[in-house]
């Protein structure tokens, strides 16, 4: 006997609204824990990976330019709006200082890290973490000052032309931060700017494409896996949240496949392969848990951005969504076959 469309579409009839409603409510507030400590603790290590895969270590331009792209490097330009001309809100990101004539070459270098905007000679460029905690955007003025000087003279603005992804150091464990400027526009911006006291990083265009590209692997892979990852205390953290987030998912597995395995059966005395009810299952857990995931990582994001201050870009929150529900998924796949679900056959 052959079951039909009707026996199938008595699957859902087990899943009773309140119930599932009581799931969702459950997963979102583990959920929110695990997503807590995942977009906490990987923050910074994420941004540094995403940023290193945008740059392009062969921008270069040709003839006498080949030698490699160099840029100051300072850490003691404050910047804020100019409605905050007393600097009480302002934020001191690392400054990039481009020698005159570069603008292409640095153009090409960050164009895998724009997100808005354009780099312009005259105009700056700035990250989405600062950008967003100083509520400034393209077109906007940006109040800058060098931040050792003593001179009285009036702060001035520079117009923001870009945005870029955000930016951090490796020691640095807040909002980390860029600001690019060429070297006049820095000079004519930024009243007592002390050019020799700056340090400088060489990004080598002239190298072999080969060895360019092993360059730049092998800065991925210290970001990813070497002295610039995640130490493991923040690992830590971060698989305790994900083990709070798979204990709420095994209970609900539970309740699921406790709810769903009358009906699985009554298909299976009937000659029909059980799977179905595995993946129906399956799907139902993929539909909860996606969307708990989604809601728990945005309110955590949320939390975070509120609490802390730090940013979380949209790209982070979507891979740690992405992360929760994926788990929530394999799991049901193992815990549904642990059970019997996939085989139970009453004879």
């Amino acid at each position: 006997m052959r079951p039909t469309l009707v026996t199938w579409g008595t699957l859902p009839r087990h899943l009773k609204p309140a119930e599932v409603a009581r799931d969702l409510v459950i997963l979102v507030l583990v959920g929110a824990l695990a997503g807590f400590a995942v977009l906490y603790c990987s923050r910074g290590w994420f941004d540094r990976l995403r940023w290193e895969s945008g740059l392009d270590y062969a921008a270069k331009s040709p003839g006498t330019n080949a030698d490699g792209l160099t840029v100051a490097t300072s850490s003691e330009v404050s910047t804020s709006r100019p409605a905050d001309d007393m600097f009480l809100d302002s934020m001191r990101p690392t400054t990039w200082i481009y020698p005159d004539g570069r603008q292409a070459d640095v153009a090409r270098l960050v164009a895998g890290n724009l997100v808005e905007g354009t780099l312009r000679d005259g105009q700056a460029v700035l990250d989405q973490a600062s950008a967003a905690t100083l509520g400034v955007g393209v077109g906007d003025e940006l109040m800058v000052e060098w931040a050792p000087s003593v001179d009285e003279e009036p702060r001035r603005t520079v117009t923001v032309s870009g945005i870029v992804r955000p930016f951090h150091l490796p020691d640095n464990g807040g909002n980390g931060g860029l600001l690019i400027l060429s070297a006049t526009t820095a000079e004519q911006t930024i009243p007592g700017l002390d050019m020799t006291s700056l340090d400088s990083t060489t990004y080598d265009g002239s190298a072999p494409s080969g060895v360019t590209s092993q360059t730049h692997l092998s800065a991925l892979l210290d970001i990813a896996f070497g002295k610039l990852a995640m130490t493991p205390f923040l690992w830590s953290l971060i698989l305790i949240g994900l083990a709070i987030w798979l204990l709420g998912v095994a209970r609900v597995t539970r309740t699921l496949v406790d709810r769903l395995s009358p009906i699985a059966s009554v298909i299976v005395d009937l000659g029909q392969t059980p799977l179905i009810g595995r993946l129906f299952a399956v799907f139902a857990m993929a539909l909860l848990a996606g969307t708990a995931a989604a809601v728990a990582s945005w309110a955590a994001r949320e939390f975070i951005m509120a609490w802390t201050r730090f940013y979380v870009t949209s790209a982070q929150l979507l891979v740690a969504t992405g992360v929760l529900a994926g788990l929530a998924v394999v799991f049901t796949l193992a815990r549904t076959r642990q059970v019997g679900l996939a085989t139970t056959h009453r004879s």
